[in-house]
C-alpha cells in the first residue's frame, strides 16, 4: 500500500493506492472533508473530457481503478459556499 499527500491552494488531498485501486480523500488544509461535492475524473488518454463524473461521499472520499497508466487527474468542481 502507497500513501501520499498533495495541497492545492486552499485544499488537499491523500491517496491510497491498494490492489491496484485509488482511493482520495479531499479535504481542506484544516481538516475538515469535503462531503458530497462533484467531482471529475480525468484519464490520462482523455485530458479534455471527464471519464467519470460524481460527488465524494460523507467522508469526502472517491475510488477508482485506473485501467490506463499515467497522470490521471481528480478535479473538484464546486466547492462548498465555505470556499
Amino acid at each position: 500500500m502507497r500513501r501520499g499527500y498533495s495541497g492545492v491552494r486552499a485544499r488537499s488531498a491523500a491517496h491510497v493506492i491498494e490492489n491496484s485501486a485509488i482511493a482520495v480523500k479531499a479535504y481542506f488544509v484544516d481538516g475538515e472533508v469535503l462531503a458530497y461535492v462533484p467531482y471529475e475524473l480525468y484519464s490520462p488518454g482523455g485530458p479534455q473530457d471527464p471519464l467519470s463524473e460524481g460527488r465524494t461521499d460523507r467522508g469526502g472520499c472517491v475510488a477508482f481503478v485506473p485501467d490506463t497508466p499515467g497522470p490521471w487527474r481528480l478535479k473538484i468542481t464546486t466547492l462548498p459556499a465555505r470556499f
